[in-house]
């Protein structure tokens, strides 16, 4: 082999050497700022639970003072329904409020423990709908979604509308167990679900509205 073919043979070498290098630099490089990310994710994610921790402990005070000042009636007006003022923390401001979830519809009252619909319920929601400008067909398509047949009653839907979707899917047939859920039922729209949400709730057993919170 002359010097010429040896010199530049090994100028390839040193080439691969180098693309080596800087490709196990750069790998290094890469993880070390994936793993930067995943500590500040990790750090944001730590310091995210401490404040809603802390929101928790502040709502149960403010739950015991109620209690103990011995008011029988929950109203906006009381000391527990007042916002919390901006709390400023490290990258944002923390602010809180409790809300009363019985002035608010319980969908699960559309169906009676007996699995039977309640009518009064019915109604209750239909006229909710129909302040909010929705859809009164709603109100069956929610109570057919939580009763246990699959018979479809009034404006409804049951298991053979919900697996024409695509997806196909079928009807839960049991008591909301989140908000979310109302998304699945036919008819709610996501700007109808936007609409409705801060008027409704999923509570596991039904009662009276509190007309001193209720939404509307």
């Amino acid at each position: 082999m002359s010097r010429h073919t040896e010199g530049g043979a090994a100028l390839v070498v040193a080439l691969l050497v180098v693309a080596l290098a800087t490709l196990l630099a750069y790998g290094i490089s890469e993880r070390s700022s994936v793993d930067l990310r995943r500590n500040e994710a990790l750090a944001r994610a730590a310091e995210a639970q401490q404040l809603s921790l802390g929101l928790e402990d502040w709502a149960l005070q403010q739950l015991r003072r109620d209690l103990i000042d011995g008011d029988p009636f929950d109203s906006r007006l009381d000391p527990w329904a007042q916002p919390l003022p901006p709390l400023p923390v490290p990258g944002g401001v923390v602010i809180g409020q409790l809300e009363d979830l019985d002035g608010r519809f319980n969908l699960n009252s559309l169906i009676r423990p007996d699995g039977q619909r309640d009518g009064l319920a019915l109604k209750r929601l239909q006229r909710l709908l129909a302040v909010l400008e929705l859809s009164p067909a709603i109100a069956d398509a929610v109570a057919d979604w939580i009763d246990v047949d699959s018979t479809v009653s009034g404006a409804g839907a049951e298991d053979l509308d919900y697996l024409r979707a695509n997806p196909p899917y079928r009807a839960a047939n049991r008591p909301m167990q989140h908000l979310g859920e109302l998304r699945w039922v036919q008819g709610v729209s996501e700007e109808a679900y936007k609409i409705l949400r801060p008027h409704v709730t999923v509570l596991p057993s039904g009662g009276a509205i509190n007309l001193n919170t209720a939404t509307i």
